[in-house]
């Protein structure tokens, strides 16, 4: 199949542990069963779609309520996938957007924990000052 490929690649010739490993062919696991009729690399290659991706990316925090930081990784997986695809010349351009909703959110889930971490700050210092 051609994720298993993919993932002997990374383990081969980039060199990735094998826990990274695991967790790249859970994540492409999962596209598969969400997105693929079947799991032929034909199948796997025809639901390679912005649409299916997206509709995944949604899946995936609506459904399966992951954290967005946790969807980003999977989304980067699938995008590093394609890449390796375009490479081999077996897909014409990367569908994943990388940088979609599950980022955005998990930008503004750091942005407000490093507010609230500020008014905690201040309003400790300002105790202090008293």
């Amino acid at each position: 199949m051609i994720t298993d490929t993919y993932i002997d690649y990374i383990l081969c010739v980039r060199r990735y542990s094998a826990r990274t490993a695991e967790i790249y062919a859970a994540a492409l696991d999962c596209f598969v069963s969400f997105a693929a009729a079947g799991s032929s690399d034909e199948e796997i290659l025809a639901a390679l779609t912005h649409s299916s991706v997206r509709n995944w990316e949604v899946y995936l925090m609506d459904e399966k309520k992951l954290d967005p930081r946790t969807v980003g990784t999977y989304l980067s997986v699938l995008s590093g996938f394609c890449k390796f695809l375009v490479k081999d010349g077996k897909l014409h351009a990367n569908p994943v957007v990388v940088g979609g909703i599950a980022v955005l959110l998990a930008l503004v889930v750091v942005l407000m924990m490093g507010y609230v971490r500020l008014t905690k700050v201040t309003a400790s210092v300002s105790e202090i000052k008293k």
